[in-house]
Protein backbone atom coordinates (compact mmCIF):
# COMPACT_ATOMS: atom_id res chain seq x y z
CA UNK A 1 0.00 0.00 0.00
CA UNK A 2 1.74 3.19 -1.10
CA UNK A 3 1.43 6.21 0.64
CA UNK A 4 1.24 9.80 -0.80
CA UNK A 5 -0.36 13.47 -0.89
CA UNK A 6 -2.41 14.90 -3.60
CA UNK A 7 -2.05 18.31 -4.84
CA UNK A 8 -4.74 19.38 -2.37
CA UNK A 9 -2.61 17.78 0.24
CA UNK A 10 -4.50 15.06 1.48
CA UNK A 11 -3.42 12.00 1.59
CA UNK A 12 -4.18 9.09 -0.56
CA UNK A 13 -3.82 5.32 -0.40
CA UNK A 14 -2.56 3.43 -3.55
CA UNK A 15 -2.78 -0.09 -4.24
CA UNK A 16 -1.46 -0.51 -7.92
CA UNK A 17 -3.16 1.26 -10.04
CA UNK A 18 -5.98 2.45 -7.80
CA UNK A 19 -6.50 5.45 -5.36
CA UNK A 20 -8.24 5.89 -2.38
CA UNK A 21 -8.61 9.23 -1.37
CA UNK A 22 -8.66 10.31 2.34
CA UNK A 23 -10.45 13.67 2.29
CA UNK A 24 -7.86 14.49 5.46
CA UNK A 25 -4.45 15.93 5.40
CA UNK A 26 -3.92 13.68 8.36
CA UNK A 27 -5.04 10.37 9.69
CA UNK A 28 -7.49 10.30 12.50
CA UNK A 29 -8.13 6.89 14.35
CA UNK A 30 -12.34 7.84 13.64
CA UNK A 31 -11.65 7.89 10.49
CA UNK A 32 -9.81 5.03 9.81
CA UNK A 33 -12.30 2.67 11.81
CA UNK A 34 -15.19 4.40 10.94
CA UNK A 35 -14.28 3.84 6.86
CA UNK A 36 -13.21 0.19 7.67
CA UNK A 37 -16.04 -2.54 7.75
CA UNK A 38 -14.08 -4.28 10.42
CA UNK A 39 -14.63 -0.91 12.45
CA UNK A 40 -17.80 -1.90 13.40
CA UNK A 41 -17.58 -5.71 13.91
CA UNK A 42 -14.03 -6.54 15.26
CA UNK A 43 -12.31 -9.18 12.82
CA UNK A 44 -15.68 -10.08 11.60
CA UNK A 45 -14.94 -13.64 9.48
CA UNK A 46 -18.18 -12.23 7.44
CA UNK A 47 -16.91 -8.94 6.15
CA UNK A 48 -13.76 -10.96 5.34
CA UNK A 49 -15.72 -13.98 3.58
CA UNK A 50 -18.33 -11.92 1.80
CA UNK A 51 -15.26 -9.61 0.22
CA UNK A 52 -13.78 -12.87 -1.09
CA UNK A 53 -16.82 -14.75 -2.45
CA UNK A 54 -17.34 -11.56 -4.79
CA UNK A 55 -13.64 -11.54 -5.64
CA UNK A 56 -13.56 -15.49 -6.64
CA UNK A 57 -17.10 -14.87 -8.36
CA UNK A 58 -15.90 -12.45 -10.81
CA UNK A 59 -12.88 -13.74 -11.25
CA UNK A 60 -14.73 -17.14 -11.87
CA UNK A 61 -16.89 -15.47 -14.27
CA UNK A 62 -14.06 -13.84 -16.43
CA UNK A 63 -12.46 -17.60 -16.59
CA UNK A 64 -15.72 -19.07 -17.75
CA UNK A 65 -16.71 -16.29 -19.92
CA UNK A 66 -17.10 -18.94 -22.79
CA UNK A 67 -19.64 -20.57 -20.88
CA UNK A 68 -21.95 -17.45 -21.03
CA UNK A 69 -21.32 -16.01 -24.26
CA UNK A 70 -23.34 -18.28 -26.05
CA UNK A 71 -23.87 -16.19 -29.37
CA UNK A 72 -20.14 -15.71 -29.44
CA UNK A 73 -20.91 -10.88 -29.89
CA UNK A 74 -18.10 -11.17 -26.66
CA UNK A 75 -20.65 -9.81 -24.73
CA UNK A 76 -22.74 -11.34 -21.83
CA UNK A 77 -26.13 -10.14 -22.41
CA UNK A 78 -28.57 -10.09 -19.64
CA UNK A 79 -30.65 -12.83 -21.09
CA UNK A 80 -27.64 -15.07 -21.63
CA UNK A 81 -26.84 -14.45 -17.52
CA UNK A 82 -30.12 -15.37 -16.77
CA UNK A 83 -30.24 -18.29 -19.11
CA UNK A 84 -26.68 -19.23 -17.55
CA UNK A 85 -28.73 -19.13 -13.76
CA UNK A 86 -31.79 -21.05 -15.09
CA UNK A 87 -29.40 -24.28 -15.66
CA UNK A 88 -29.23 -25.63 -12.55
CA UNK A 89 -32.95 -25.05 -12.71
CA UNK A 90 -33.19 -21.94 -10.21
CA UNK A 91 -33.39 -18.73 -11.77
CA UNK A 92 -32.59 -16.28 -8.82
CA UNK A 93 -28.82 -17.21 -8.33
CA UNK A 94 -25.73 -18.41 -10.20
CA UNK A 95 -24.05 -21.67 -8.55
CA UNK A 96 -21.03 -24.37 -9.17
CA UNK A 97 -24.02 -26.71 -11.07
CA UNK A 98 -24.43 -23.98 -13.79
CA UNK A 99 -21.37 -24.51 -15.25
CA UNK A 100 -19.19 -27.52 -16.70
CA UNK A 101 -18.12 -29.35 -14.36
CA UNK A 102 -14.58 -29.14 -12.63
CA UNK A 103 -14.56 -25.18 -13.69
CA UNK A 104 -16.56 -23.78 -10.86
CA UNK A 105 -15.35 -24.44 -7.29
CA UNK A 106 -17.96 -27.22 -6.17
CA UNK A 107 -18.61 -25.56 -2.64
CA UNK A 108 -19.14 -21.71 -3.89
CA UNK A 109 -21.70 -19.48 -2.52
CA UNK A 110 -24.63 -19.29 -4.56
CA UNK A 111 -24.54 -15.83 -5.82
CA UNK A 112 -28.25 -14.06 -5.94
CA UNK A 113 -28.46 -12.97 -9.66
CA UNK A 114 -31.59 -10.38 -11.12
CA UNK A 115 -32.56 -7.67 -13.50
CA UNK A 116 -33.54 -4.41 -12.45
CA UNK A 117 -36.89 -3.75 -12.83
CA UNK A 118 -36.67 0.29 -13.69
CA UNK A 119 -33.36 0.50 -15.92
CA UNK A 120 -32.72 -3.31 -17.19
CA UNK A 121 -29.58 -3.66 -15.13
CA UNK A 122 -28.24 -7.06 -14.13
CA UNK A 123 -28.00 -7.56 -10.48
CA UNK A 124 -25.40 -9.74 -8.51
CA UNK A 125 -26.13 -9.77 -5.00
CA UNK A 126 -28.67 -7.22 -5.13
CA UNK A 127 -25.84 -4.47 -6.65
CA UNK A 128 -26.11 -2.61 -9.96
CA UNK A 129 -23.07 -3.18 -12.63
CA UNK A 130 -22.15 0.36 -13.89
CA UNK A 131 -21.58 0.42 -17.50
CA UNK A 132 -19.79 3.46 -17.85
CA UNK A 133 -20.23 4.84 -14.96
CA UNK A 134 -24.35 5.14 -14.93
CA UNK A 135 -26.93 2.30 -15.01
CA UNK A 136 -27.52 1.12 -18.54
CA UNK A 137 -30.85 0.32 -19.52
CA UNK A 138 -30.12 -3.75 -20.68
CA UNK A 139 -26.39 -3.43 -19.59
CA UNK A 140 -24.06 -6.32 -21.42
CA UNK A 141 -21.03 -7.09 -19.65
CA UNK A 142 -17.74 -8.57 -21.45
CA UNK A 143 -15.06 -10.72 -20.60
CA UNK A 144 -12.29 -8.00 -19.53
CA UNK A 145 -15.11 -6.52 -16.93
CA UNK A 146 -15.35 -9.77 -14.63
CA UNK A 147 -11.34 -9.86 -14.34
CA UNK A 148 -11.37 -6.04 -13.86
CA UNK A 149 -13.86 -5.94 -11.36
CA UNK A 150 -11.94 -8.87 -9.52
CA UNK A 151 -9.39 -7.05 -9.16
CA UNK A 152 -11.17 -3.70 -8.13
CA UNK A 153 -13.36 -5.76 -4.94
CA UNK A 154 -9.62 -7.35 -3.95
CA UNK A 155 -7.88 -3.67 -3.92
CA UNK A 156 -10.86 -2.72 -1.92
CA UNK A 157 -10.64 -5.40 0.72
CA UNK A 158 -6.95 -4.49 0.68
CA UNK A 159 -7.42 -1.02 1.18
CA UNK A 160 -9.83 -1.93 4.46
CA UNK A 161 -8.02 -4.16 5.60
CA UNK A 162 -4.92 -1.31 5.64
CA UNK A 163 -7.04 1.28 7.34
CA UNK A 164 -8.16 -1.67 9.74
CA UNK A 165 -5.20 -2.08 10.92
CA UNK A 166 -3.77 1.45 10.95
CA UNK A 167 -6.97 2.39 13.42
CA UNK A 168 -6.16 -1.14 15.75
CA UNK A 169 -2.64 0.14 15.84
CA UNK A 170 -2.74 3.53 16.08
CA UNK A 171 -1.32 4.43 19.40
CA UNK A 172 2.29 2.68 18.58
CA UNK A 173 2.53 5.39 15.30
CA UNK A 174 1.05 8.66 16.56
CA UNK A 175 4.42 9.81 17.90
CA UNK A 176 3.53 12.98 19.04
CA UNK A 177 0.39 11.90 20.41
CA UNK A 178 -1.87 14.39 19.10
CA UNK A 179 -4.82 11.94 17.94
CA UNK A 180 -3.71 11.70 13.91
CA UNK A 181 -1.25 10.31 11.86
CA UNK A 182 0.79 12.97 9.56
CA UNK A 183 2.89 12.01 6.30
CA UNK A 184 5.73 12.11 8.20
CA UNK A 185 4.35 9.39 10.95
CA UNK A 186 3.18 7.21 7.75
CA UNK A 187 6.71 7.27 6.67
CA UNK A 188 7.99 6.00 9.84
CA UNK A 189 5.76 2.98 9.93
CA UNK A 190 6.87 2.67 6.34
CA UNK A 191 10.34 2.56 6.88
CA UNK A 192 10.50 -0.35 9.18
CA UNK A 193 10.86 -2.84 6.60
CA UNK A 194 13.17 -0.91 5.02
CA UNK A 195 11.41 0.61 1.96
CA UNK A 196 9.93 3.68 3.50
CA UNK A 197 7.74 3.92 0.14
CA UNK A 198 5.23 1.97 1.22
CA UNK A 199 3.23 0.17 3.73
CA UNK A 200 3.23 -3.60 4.30
CA UNK A 201 1.73 -6.42 6.56
CA UNK A 202 5.47 -6.60 7.92
CA UNK A 203 5.54 -2.98 8.89
CA UNK A 204 2.64 -3.77 11.17
CA UNK A 205 3.44 -6.92 12.89
CA UNK A 206 4.59 -6.27 16.39
CA UNK A 207 2.32 -3.10 17.42
CA UNK A 208 0.27 -5.10 20.41
CA UNK A 209 -3.40 -4.23 20.57
CA UNK A 210 -6.06 -4.65 23.27
CA UNK A 211 -8.98 -4.64 20.59
CA UNK A 212 -11.76 -6.90 20.88
CA UNK A 213 -14.41 -8.74 18.92
CA UNK A 214 -18.08 -7.98 18.97
CA UNK A 215 -18.63 -10.23 21.89
CA UNK A 216 -16.26 -8.31 24.44
CA UNK A 217 -13.22 -11.15 23.93
CA UNK A 218 -9.61 -9.86 24.07
CA UNK A 219 -7.55 -11.70 20.91
CA UNK A 220 -4.24 -13.69 22.01
CA UNK A 221 -1.71 -16.06 20.24
CA UNK A 222 -2.53 -19.62 19.56
CA UNK A 223 -1.88 -21.80 22.79
CA UNK A 224 -1.40 -25.18 22.83
CA UNK A 225 -3.65 -27.05 25.59
CA UNK A 226 -2.13 -30.70 27.51
CA UNK A 227 -0.83 -31.70 30.52
CA UNK A 228 2.41 -31.24 32.04
CA UNK A 229 5.21 -34.18 33.20
CA UNK A 230 2.86 -34.24 36.03
CA UNK A 231 -0.45 -35.21 34.61
CA UNK A 232 -1.86 -31.04 35.19
CA UNK A 233 -3.51 -29.29 32.59
CA UNK A 234 -1.35 -26.57 31.29
CA UNK A 235 -2.28 -23.74 28.94
CA UNK A 236 0.55 -22.10 26.54
CA UNK A 237 3.06 -23.47 28.27
CA UNK A 238 2.13 -22.69 31.74
CA UNK A 239 1.10 -25.49 34.26
CA UNK A 240 -1.62 -24.93 36.59
CA UNK A 241 0.26 -27.38 39.13
CA UNK A 242 -1.60 -29.09 41.50
CA UNK A 243 -4.37 -26.62 41.12
CA UNK A 244 -7.77 -27.66 38.83
CA UNK A 245 -9.01 -25.33 36.48
CA UNK A 246 -11.74 -23.62 38.49
CA UNK A 247 -13.95 -20.70 38.37
CA UNK A 248 -12.13 -19.74 41.46
CA UNK A 249 -9.02 -20.15 40.02
CA UNK A 250 -9.72 -17.98 36.83
CA UNK A 251 -11.59 -15.46 38.94
CA UNK A 252 -8.24 -15.48 40.81
CA UNK A 253 -6.27 -14.34 37.11
CA UNK A 254 -8.79 -12.13 36.30
CA UNK A 255 -8.69 -10.03 39.65
CA UNK A 256 -5.24 -8.55 38.39
CA UNK A 257 -6.00 -7.37 34.68
CA UNK A 258 -4.64 -9.02 32.19
CA UNK A 259 -3.95 -4.86 30.49
CA UNK A 260 -1.49 -4.59 33.52
CA UNK A 261 0.75 -7.43 32.33
CA UNK A 262 -0.01 -6.23 28.32
CA UNK A 263 2.06 -3.19 29.85
CA UNK A 264 4.49 -4.43 31.17
CA UNK A 265 5.04 -6.62 28.25
CA UNK A 266 5.23 -3.52 25.96
CA UNK A 267 7.78 -2.13 28.32
CA UNK A 268 10.03 -4.69 27.91
CA UNK A 269 10.11 -5.14 24.10
CA UNK A 270 10.30 -1.15 23.42
CA UNK A 271 13.23 -1.49 25.96
CA UNK A 272 14.57 -4.47 23.97
CA UNK A 273 14.14 -2.44 20.54
CA UNK A 274 16.05 0.53 21.58
CA UNK A 275 18.72 -1.16 23.83
CA UNK A 276 21.08 1.08 22.56
CA UNK A 277 19.39 4.51 23.23
CA UNK A 278 20.14 3.35 27.19
CA UNK A 279 23.14 1.50 26.18
CA UNK A 280 25.63 5.04 26.39
CA UNK A 281 28.97 3.17 27.01
CA UNK A 282 27.88 0.52 24.76
CA UNK A 283 29.28 -2.18 26.82
CA UNK A 284 26.22 -4.58 26.20
CA UNK A 285 24.73 -4.01 29.21
CA UNK A 286 22.38 -1.68 31.10
CA UNK A 287 23.73 -0.37 34.34
CA UNK A 288 21.24 1.53 37.37
CA UNK A 289 23.36 4.33 36.15
CA UNK A 290 22.58 4.34 32.42
CA UNK A 291 18.81 3.59 33.30
CA UNK A 292 18.62 6.55 35.95
CA UNK A 293 19.62 8.51 33.46
CA UNK A 294 17.36 7.58 30.73
CA UNK A 295 14.50 8.00 33.40
CA UNK A 296 15.09 11.04 33.72
CA UNK A 297 14.83 12.75 30.06
CA UNK A 298 10.91 12.67 31.38
CA UNK A 299 11.63 14.45 34.65
CA UNK A 300 10.43 11.37 36.79
CA UNK A 301 13.79 9.57 37.66
CA UNK A 302 11.61 6.77 39.31
CA UNK A 303 9.73 5.55 35.62
CA UNK A 304 10.88 4.83 32.47
CA UNK A 305 8.09 6.18 30.36
CA UNK A 306 7.19 6.95 26.05
CA UNK A 307 8.35 9.96 26.49
CA UNK A 308 12.27 8.95 27.59
CA UNK A 309 12.57 7.24 24.07
CA UNK A 310 13.49 9.10 21.14
CA UNK A 311 10.25 10.38 19.22
CA UNK A 312 9.10 7.80 16.28
CA UNK A 313 10.92 4.68 18.23
CA UNK A 314 8.41 3.52 20.25
CA UNK A 315 5.94 1.04 18.57
CA UNK A 316 4.48 -0.63 21.46
CA UNK A 317 3.02 2.14 24.07
CA UNK A 318 2.98 1.81 27.38
CA UNK A 319 2.43 4.03 30.50
CA UNK A 320 5.07 4.55 33.15
CA UNK A 321 6.71 1.70 34.59
CA UNK A 322 8.17 2.15 37.54
CA UNK A 323 11.72 0.90 38.15
CA UNK A 324 13.94 0.91 41.56
CA UNK A 325 17.02 -0.75 42.65
CA UNK A 326 17.78 -1.98 46.59
CA UNK A 327 21.51 -1.47 47.97
CA UNK A 328 22.51 -4.88 46.81
CA UNK A 329 21.88 -3.70 42.76
CA UNK A 330 18.81 -5.73 42.47
CA UNK A 331 16.51 -4.07 39.63
CA UNK A 332 13.04 -4.28 39.93
CA UNK A 333 9.56 -3.06 37.37
CA UNK A 334 6.62 -2.31 39.25
CA UNK A 335 8.59 -3.47 42.94
CA UNK A 336 9.03 -7.40 40.87
CA UNK A 337 12.47 -7.95 40.95
CA UNK A 338 13.94 -8.05 37.27
CA UNK A 339 17.61 -8.17 37.44
CA UNK A 340 20.36 -9.14 39.84
CA UNK A 341 23.86 -7.81 40.18
CA UNK A 342 24.90 -11.80 38.76
CA UNK A 343 22.50 -11.48 36.59
CA UNK A 344 22.95 -8.22 34.10
CA UNK A 345 20.16 -6.70 31.72
CA UNK A 346 21.93 -7.45 28.27
CA UNK A 347 20.42 -7.86 25.32
CA UNK A 348 20.15 -11.67 25.30
CA UNK A 349 18.41 -11.26 28.96
CA UNK A 350 16.39 -9.16 27.84
CA UNK A 351 14.99 -10.84 25.11
CA UNK A 352 14.59 -13.77 27.11
CA UNK A 353 12.44 -11.78 29.86
CA UNK A 354 10.27 -10.48 27.14
CA UNK A 355 9.82 -14.22 25.31
CA UNK A 356 8.63 -14.87 29.08
CA UNK A 357 6.49 -11.33 29.77
CA UNK A 358 4.67 -12.27 25.97
CA UNK A 359 3.82 -15.86 26.67
CA UNK A 360 2.26 -15.01 30.74
CA UNK A 361 0.49 -11.79 29.25
CA UNK A 362 -1.36 -14.37 26.43
CA UNK A 363 -2.10 -16.75 29.15
CA UNK A 364 -3.40 -13.84 31.05
CA UNK A 365 -5.75 -13.46 28.00
CA UNK A 366 -6.69 -16.77 27.62
CA UNK A 367 -7.66 -16.69 31.14
CA UNK A 368 -10.03 -13.76 30.48
CA UNK A 369 -12.02 -15.12 27.59
CA UNK A 370 -12.46 -18.34 29.48
CA UNK A 371 -13.96 -16.85 32.63
CA UNK A 372 -16.38 -15.55 30.23
CA UNK A 373 -17.30 -18.80 28.70
CA UNK A 374 -16.81 -21.94 31.86
CA UNK A 375 -20.46 -22.33 31.06
CA UNK A 376 -20.26 -23.41 27.48
CA UNK A 377 -16.94 -25.37 28.35
CA UNK A 378 -17.80 -26.83 31.63
CA UNK A 379 -20.01 -28.66 29.82
CA UNK A 380 -20.68 -31.53 32.66
CA UNK A 381 -21.27 -28.42 35.12
CA UNK A 382 -19.02 -29.40 38.03
CA UNK A 383 -17.02 -26.17 38.51
CA UNK A 384 -13.82 -27.52 36.63
CA UNK A 385 -12.44 -27.10 33.45
CA UNK A 386 -11.09 -30.65 32.27
CA UNK A 387 -8.63 -31.31 29.46
CA UNK A 388 -11.34 -33.38 27.82
CA UNK A 389 -13.51 -30.28 28.16
CA UNK A 390 -10.81 -27.68 26.82
CA UNK A 391 -9.96 -30.24 24.28
CA UNK A 392 -13.76 -30.35 23.10
CA UNK A 393 -13.62 -26.39 22.62
CA UNK A 394 -10.55 -25.59 20.57
CA UNK A 395 -12.22 -27.73 18.35
CA UNK A 396 -14.63 -25.23 17.66
CA UNK A 397 -13.38 -23.64 14.88
CA UNK A 398 -11.87 -26.41 13.45
CA UNK A 399 -8.11 -26.59 14.35
CA UNK A 400 -8.21 -29.39 17.05
CA UNK A 401 -4.51 -28.68 17.70
CA UNK A 402 -4.57 -25.53 19.24
CA UNK A 403 -6.69 -23.18 21.39
CA UNK A 404 -7.01 -19.93 19.34
CA UNK A 405 -9.20 -16.68 19.13
CA UNK A 406 -11.66 -18.13 16.78
CA UNK A 407 -12.85 -20.81 19.18
CA UNK A 408 -14.27 -17.88 21.46
CA UNK A 409 -16.34 -16.51 18.09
Amino acid sequence: MLVGRQANNNLNYTNIDSTFNSSESTLSKTYALSNSPWGANYRSPYMYQAYQEQVDFYAMMGRNFDQIDTNRDGLASASEIMALAARSGNTTSIEASDFTPGTAPADMTPVPVGIHAQTGAILFNATANLQGGSLAPTPSLNKAYFENRSQDILLWQNYNKFLYSIGVTFDHWDTNRDGRLSKAELDAVAARSGDPTRIEKSDLLGASTTQTNNTGFIQFNPANVGTDQFGQVQISGISLGANQLTTTLIGQYNATPWQESQNITNMYSTLFQNFSQVDTNNDGVLSRAELSAFTAKSGDTTKLEVTDFTPGTVTQTFTGVTISSSNDGLISINGAPMFGTDFQITRTNLQQRLSESENGTNFRKIMYNLGQVTNRVDTNGDGTLSLAELNAFKARAGDITKLDFADFA
